[in-house]
């Protein structure tokens, strides 16, 4: 059984921008080997708009690629708290986002793991 580990995040241009443009990337790992590159243009949004999609992207590749049950790395405290159900989601944008993010980590049978920004920048580049 191979072991399938995932850094993902995204961003926004803009310092708190609720309408900047937009961004994510992640990079999905078997085995320590690197197997998948992606970055992603979200449109205009927030930080978290662009969190929970950068997100989303690397569990539906993973459940396209039949890669179960991957260990998902992420620095956002606010993103890992609610798909978790430990802190409510108050903006309405992110209600959806947060409801496809359940859905793919139940189906992929992903464990989100809050990680320090360092961890995700040595990995992403960024």
């Amino acid at each position: 059984m191979s072991n399938i580990s995932v850094f993902s995040d995204g961003g926004c241009n803009g310092k708190n921008a609720r309408d900047g443009d937009t961004y994510g990337s992640f990079k999905v790992f078997n085995d320590a080997v690197e197997v998948h590159h992606e970055r992603i243009e979200h449109g205009v949004g927030s930080n978290n708009t662009s969190e929970f999609k950068t997100l989303i992207k690397a569990l539906a590749y993973c459940l396209d690629t039949g890669r179960h049950n991957p260990t998902v790395y992420i620095d956002s405290r606010l993103v890992y708290h609610q798909c978790r159900g430990e802190w409510r989601v108050k903006d309405e944008r992110l209600k959806p986002l947060r409801a496809e993010a359940e859905k793919l980590i139940k189906a992929t049978g992903a464990e989100l793991v809050w990680t320090e920004r360092s961890k995700i920048v040595e990995k992403l580049g960024h």
